[in-house]
């Protein structure tokens, strides 16, 4: 392409010349013209040909070498296919996958022998203080399989807790047929095992009857036999199990996505901030954290943390339409709720919201608690109740239905006096249980622990208690009725520990990080923070709503809310 222009330049230059000396023999001005026109001519065409021979530099530069990849079995898919599409944009980088589970690939990282170690589970504390730099490339839920001839399709954290643990032995207790339950899991040291038992709170308590070493291993096992439960990567679910319910949500990208979903956890790329990156190894990791991979990455069975450019385009157009529209105005009524006091923010800001546009409405709002708000929707007593957990199956059963309008983290608070920053699982289990009862246990001051909790019913206590695997098991030195009154108590007392609602703290008191991850806005919505629940609103199927009821319910899950919630301290799964 190059030596062509070259010659139509030439050609070019031929032609002027020829036409300038024809012109000289009429007058030596126009001479004097046409010289200067052959040299600018000249000029042009040498700087033409110098700027494409810079682009043409510029486009043929090459990435190239060798990159090597090693760890979480349950990334397979997803790295699989980002390495196929990176190299088939840059042929001469080669880059190597050795599948041996999370643990043994950030030992990899950290010792050198690989570039970038695969994780399906957060860093730990000594990982990170080593110098580790883990980057999230994706979210994944962890999906509890059974096999296809097993007739449970819905469990509660409590019961997958009891199955795996051993405490469940037989199906018909969770109302499958009478058998014995296999329990199927992975090897010490699997990322998907690490997140599994965190996130159900059954940390090296698993009564496994096979520990197998891949997750195609765990898929197989439970497939071929009927009696057995297990878990795997939702990227390696296919039609061979069942992937059962949990707590009424289905493991789906989306329910992964907006946090509905449980048992989640992230697939992350780790590098060695001691070690130099090659220009490959860093054109990599920036390709897989950005918009291109996104459909790469869903396509692969997981969920990118990345927006594709046609995303980001839609929701600037959803966006512009939603700026265009307008709340429903001319409303009239009394619209009661009843319920979580976690709430209490969201929920006034859009009371205070709609009814701007709704003069005539009057909106009443109960901080009774989850348990009690939830059974005065079921009773008729109030139109609509609040609930920061997701329902029961009795509760679904008699009628109710949850609508999901935002996503809140629970922190677990400490005094502002206390020197401790960051807690395991499991270290949060044992100071709540009374396991640990002495801040030097945990890297702290030599100072006995004080438990402070909310009240039985509480959806902060049932959401803290089931995620962190705790339940009727906390030793509490009190129960306080309210999430303000918890932040209040942690508040006066050095000794004290608590939980509440990422929207209901406040600089008197401390929210100390959860496995390396601080308590915000922007973890809640990846799924790297571990302590999370649902805001959701409850109405009876059996009941008719007003039409200003109806008209406050879509408002509060329409886009135009997102800042509103946002404000309020919690994250709105509307964008």
């Amino acid at each position: 392409m190059r030596m062509n222009l070259r010659k139509v330049l030439a050609l070019v230059l031929c032609a002027a010349l020829i036409f300038a000396l024809g012109v000289g023999c009429s007058s030596s001005s126009s001479s004097d013209t046409a010289d200067t026109t052959v040299s600018e001519t000249a000029d042009t065409a040498a700087e033409t040909t110098e700027a494409e021979e810079t682009a043409e530099t510029t486009e043929t530069v090459e990435l190239s070498g060798t990159i090597s990849t090693n760890g979480s079995t349950s990334m397979e898919k997803v790295i699989a296919a980002l390495i196929e599409s990176f190299t088939a944009e840059n042929p001469g980088v080669t880059i190597t996958y050795d599948a041996t589970g999370s643990g043994t690939g950030i030992t990899a990282v950290t010792e050198g022998s690989t570039d970038i170690g695969l994780s399906s589970r957060n860093l730990k504390d000594a990982e990170a203080e080593a110098g580790l730099t883990a980057t999230v490339i994706a979210l994944d839920g962890i999906a509890i399989i059974v096999n296809t001839a097993n007739t449970v399709t819905d469990l509660t954290i409590e019961q997958i807790a009891g199955l795996f643990t051993g405490e469940i032995t037989n199906w018909s207790e969770v109302g499958g047929e009478d058998m014995p339950v296999a329990v199927i899991g992975r090897e010490a040291g699997s990322g998907t095992r690490d997140g599994f038992e965190s996130i159900v709170g059954v940390e090296d308590t698993c009564a496994y009857d096979q520990e197998l070493t891949s997750t195609g291993a765990v898929v197989a096992a439970v497939a071929s036999n009927e009696y057995a439960i297990g878990y795997a990567s939702l990227s390696s679910v296919d039609d061979s199990v069942v992937a059962v319910d949990v707590e009424g949500v289905s493991c789906t990208e989306e329910t992964v996505l907006d946090g509905t979903y449980a048992i989640q956890r992230p697939f992350i790329m780790v590098t060695n901030d001691n070690a130099e990156q090659s220009e490959a190894v860093q054109a990599f990791l920036a390709y897989c954290t950005s918009s291109e991979v996104a459909d790469i990455i869903a396509n692969a069975g997981a969920v990118s943390t990345a927006q594709t450019a046609d995303t980001a385009e839609a929701a600037e157009a959803e966006d512009t339409a939603e700026a265009e529209s307008t709340v429903p105005t001319g409303l009239s009524g009394t619209i009661s709720t009843n319920g979580s006091t976690s709430m209490e923010k969201v929920i006034a800001a859009l009371i205070e919201s709609f009814t701007i546009y709704n003069p005539d409405v009057t909106i009443t709002y109960d901080a009774t608690g989850s348990g009690t708000g939830i059974t005065a929707v079921t009773e008729g007593s109030t139109d609509i109740g609040l609930s920061s957990r997701n329902l029961k199956d009795a509760e679904a059963e008699a009628g109710l239905t949850a609508t999901v309008i935002a996503l809140d983290g629970i922190a677990i608070i400490v005094n502002t006096a206390n020197t401790v920053t960051d807690l395991t699982i499991e270290q949060i289990a044992g100071l709540f249980t009374g396991e640990i009862t002495n801040w030097s246990e945990v890297g702290g001051e030599d100072m006995p622990v004080a438990v402070i909790g909310r009240e039985a019913g509480s959806g902060t206590r049932d959401g803290f208690e089931s995620i962190v695997g705790v339940e009727d098991t906390c030793a509490y030195d009190q129960e306080l009725t309210s999430t303000g009154a918890v932040v209040a108590a942690v508040a006066s007392n050095e000794y004290a520990i608590g939980y509440a609602s990422l929207s209901g703290i406040d600089e008197s008191v401390v929210a100390v990080d959860v496995e390396g991850v601080s308590c915000t806005e922007e973890t809640v919505l990846d799924g790297s923070y571990a302590i999370q629940r649902p805001f959701i609103m409850v109405t009876n199927d059996n009941t008719e709503l007003s039409e200003a009821a109806q008209a406050f319910l879509a408002y509060c899950t329409s886009s135009e809310v997102v800042d509103i919630i946002a404000n309020a301290g919690a994250v709105s799964i509307a964008q």
